[in-house]
């Protein structure tokens, strides 16, 4: 599975995964929109009658981790709900969040607010406004000295552990424990890592009847109708692996083959090839040289390995 590496992760931190045209068309549920490349992509515009409007930005981490990548010029707007009373402030450098995936496709945002309510307050009105938008909270954790925290924080995802490219945004809530001049201080920070659209010279036709696959010195056909049909869906349902720091497939250990390989017949003996990495969790298919994430579909890994008896 491919591993996005998180910098700026607290001191300690308990993790809890859970789980086109000239007019712009908007997706309020969260899903991306279909958007020309010069037209941004927008999140829950409306949805919130407290929203406002949050540009997304390339991190700066990110660029000097990955100053070889070039990253997204397609403008990214998450309109966030703003809690009732709450009034913007500076930032809080203090008020730590989830972290930031090294991802070079990364953009990212983020607003400070404060509240004469507590931290439970705010953060059961967010967990109800996030809720509504298909959100639930996958991870949270605390910064600061151990046994004397700072901030608390919380991530919540559209299901996808924290960091993995999505057609959603990431949303982080963070809060500085310490009242401030008897005001709550508080930030929501909102990331989306922006997958360039898929080619269409990658994708597997539906209408395969046989696959060879390759790994090694050892070749397997396959006939099973179901097989096939779960293995072409999936592969068909990859994004784009998006430039960043990868750790591998799950099958992937020191001393293995790392490559498989696979011949896909349609009905007319018709052959498309495809690649699979182990290491990078990557497909190649056909003559496309795009690569797709496998690390996101642990299932596909499996079945493509479990041809071989393991």
């Amino acid at each position: 599975m491919k591993k996005t590496i998180l910098i700026g992760a607290s001191v300690f931190c308990a993790l809890v995964l859970a789980g086109c045209g000239a007019t712009q068309k908007v997706r309020t549920d969260g899903g991306q929109p279909v958007s020309p490349s010069n037209q941004p992509i927008t999140f829950f515009v409306h949805t919130s009658p407290t929203d406002t409007k949050l540009v997304l930005s390339p991190d700066p981490l990110v660029k000097q981790q990955l100053p070889n990548v070039s990253p997204p010029s397609t403008p990214v707007i998450v309109y966030l709900p703003v809690y009732p009373g709450a009034t913007p402030t500076k930032p809080v450098s203090a008020i730590s969040d989830m972290g930031t995936p090294m991802d070079g496709d990364l953009v990212d945002g983020v607003l400070y607010f404060k509240s004469k309510d507590s931290q439970t307050q705010i953060k059961k009105w967010y967990t109800q406004q996030f809720k509504k938008l298909g959100y639930t909270i996958s991870g949270q954790g605390q910064s600061g000295k151990v046994g004397n925290p700072s901030s608390d924080y919380f991530a919540f995802t559209k299901n996808s552990p924290p960091g993995a490219p999505t057609r959603s945004p990431d949303i982080s809530l963070g809060f500085l424990i310490q009242k401030h001049n008897g005001e709550t201080m508080f930030k929501l920070k909102a990331s989306y890592i922006v997958v360039p659209p898929r080619p269409k010279d990658s994708y597997i036709p539906s209408d395969i009847v046989k696959v060879v696959l390759t790994k090694g010195k050892v070749s397997k056909t396959i006939t099973d109708k179901q097989w096939i049909t779960k293995v072409v869906q999936a592969i068909n349902a990859l994004q784009v692996s998006t430039p960043g720091i990868s750790g591998g497939g799950t099958t992937a250990t020191s001393g293995t083959i790392t490559t498989i390989t696979a011949k896909f017949y349609d009905k007319s003996g018709s052959i498309t090839n495809a690649t699979f990495s182990l290491l990078s969790a990557t497909v190649k298919v056909g003559n496309s040289n795009v690569e797709l994430n496998s690390g996101s579909s642990p299932a596909l890994e499996k079945d493509i390995d479990s041809v071989f008896g393991n």
